[in-house]
């Protein structure tokens, strides 16, 4: 019988690390090609050269973007992590084939997200003082269907997920200490964040408000306030020269390149079409419900219950006493602002949304770690409820109905896997049936590797025409090995195609009988069609 002691869950959650990591080295070559990777792997490109120029010729002169899309591109994302992945594989590794670099990519993408996972950690523990709870929420984090895919592709969304956790666990221990080291530390995460996407301003902003208030009521004390307010210094002088450095778009004008990239963050608006509730609306008209109705459907129902419990204790708690709350559930709260502002900034600002809420993944670790307080609430209630005959009976029940929902979750991404990615929880019924032709599917095309796969497994000649239907199915081949990428030709008409495939994404009703599908449950998100 395992012996239990203080230092069990340090044991248990190094055995648990090291199976998620082990996982994700034998995996991380299964995932596709998405919308954007090439993209971001040119954004990466165009500004790791700029470094280049300017340390070795001293020329400020900014890159040549007259691309709208790259335009907004360069704007609304800082290239923080691009240009650190670009120096890896182009400069340090030297990696000349696409086929290598793209997998690469999704490597490094899987590692930073690790490195997130053991914040996470460290932050759930800093949060609940309970270590058993916070590995839970490492778990919880993992068996997220969607986030755990996107973990090995999505070098934008994850990154920035990443190191929100980060940034939030160096501000709790900044505004716990007050030193200028840790002034330091929460200014160089928070910098990263920034240069990930500018959105990450909101971490900052939330430091500068709590702080100042937490050293306001000693204003009249100063050998108390004198060092905070030294720190706070540090930090902001720390903070805006580092976005600076990290952010090479910034370098010649500054002010007026930070100011323009929050302005254009606000005004952008994509105007394609987006596949919500049966209907093709234009992502800048989309219902203000959008992100929460795609949040409720794309969560495992089980943290969504746990959450509506946290939620619910923690709301009641600030309107029975608020006062006492916002002086000792600093935490709570810092979670709660973490959740609740990003999603009421959607519904004021009205910022075009689409590809499902990838854009909001950064405050899902917000949301499990409420359900995480919701579980913990439900599991001491117990012992005011139930008599202590039936109460080890009532934990083991709960501990059980934990167990089985995370086995069923970790069934669906063992049987649908790379595909993960489009999972829909039982709101969606047997096989999330009512998905189909409601909400967007494989909307990034992932599923184009696994077509081009298995046409080629199946089609030994040596030149195959195909036509694919939206542009991932046309960048898809550089994630295949060369001998691969040599036996395939695009067509940009489908009358002189061997194959069509899509994934459907506004895609016409095609007239023709299925060659191959590619299914999540009994949903079609990839078809191939024998012309």
């Amino acid at each position: 019988m395992l012996k239990l002691n203080h230092k069990t869950p340090k044991y248990f959650l190094c055995l648990v690390l090291f199976i998620i990591f082990i996982i994700g080295l034998n995996i991380y070559k299964d995932y596709g090609l998405h919308w954007d990777e090439i993209q971001n792997q040119e954004f990466g490109k165009r500004w790791g050269n700029y470094v280049i120029q300017v340390f070795e010729k001293g020329d400020l002169s900014h890159p040549d973007i007259t691309d709208l899309t790259f335009k907004h591109h360069d704007l609304v994302h800082g290239p923080a992590f691009e240009v650190f992945l670009f120096f890896l594989h182009d400069k340090i590794i030297d990696l000349s084939d696409s086929h290598n670099t793209i997998l690469f990519r999704h490597l490094c993408t899987f590692i930073l997200f690790f490195i997130g996972l053991i914040f996470f950690y460290l932050l759930g523990t800093y949060c609940f003082k309970n270590p058993w709870l916070s590995i839970l929420g490492v778990i919880f984090l993992v068996l997220s269907p969607r986030i755990f895919a996107h973990a090995f592709y999505n070098s934008m969304d994850i990154p920035f997920l990443s190191f929100y956790i980060i940034s939030m666990y160096t501000l709790f221990l900044f505004l716990e200490k007050k030193t200028i080291p840790y002034a330091i530390l929460h200014a160089f995460t928070c910098a990263i964040l920034i240069d990930i996407r500018t959105t990450g301003i909101l971490i900052p902003i939330y430091t500068s408000v709590i702080y100042i208030a937490n050293i306001f009521p000693d204003r009249k004390n100063q050998k108390i306030i004198k060092q905070p307010i030294k720190s706070f210094l540090v930090y902001s002088t720390t903070l805006i020269a580092l976005i600076i450095f990290f952010w090479p778009l910034l370098w010649k004008t500054p002010f007026l390149s930070l100011t323009q990239a929050f302005t254009h963050t606000r005004s952008y608006q994509w105007e394609w079409p987006v596949l919500y509730l049966g209907k093709q609306i234009k992502a800048t008209q989309l219902p203000w419900h959008y992100s929460f109705v795609w949040i409720l459907i794309s969560t495992p129902l089980l943290y969504i219950a746990f959450f509506l419990v946290g939620f619910t204790r923690l709301f009641f708690l600030l309107i029975k006493t608020p006062r006492e709350f916002l002086k000792n559930k600093k935490p709570e709260l810092l979670i709660i602002t973490w959740l609740c502002v990003p999603l009421i900034g959607i519904i004021i600002i009205k910022p075009g949304s689409y590809d499902a809420w990838r854009h909001l993944f950064f405050i899902y670790p917000a949301l499990l770690l409420i359900s995480l307080y919701g579980l913990s609430y439900l599991y001491l209630k117990l012992a005011h409820v139930i008599s202590k005959k039936h109460l080890i009976i009532a934990r083991a029940a709960l501990i059980f109905i934990c167990i089985i929902n995370m086995a069923i979750i970790m069934n669906f991404m063992r049987q649908n896997h790379p595909h993960q990615n489009v999972y829909f929880n039982g709101l969606m019924g047997h096989n999330m049936n009512a998905a189909k032709g409601n909400f967007e599917l494989d909307y990034w095309g992932l599923s184009y590797r696994q077509a081009l796969e298995f046409i080629l497994n199946n089609d030994q000649r040596p030149n195959i025409k195909i036509y694919a239907a939206n542009l991932p199915g046309k960048d898809t081949a550089k994630i295949l090995p060369i001998s691969q990428r040599k036996k395939i030709t695009y067509v940009d008409n489908e009358h002189t195609a061997d194959y069509l495939i899509t994934n459907y994404r506004w895609q016409k009703r095609i007239l023709l009988e299925e060659y191959h599908t590619i299914k999540v449950g009994n949903l079609k998100i990839m078809g191939i069609y024998k012309l």
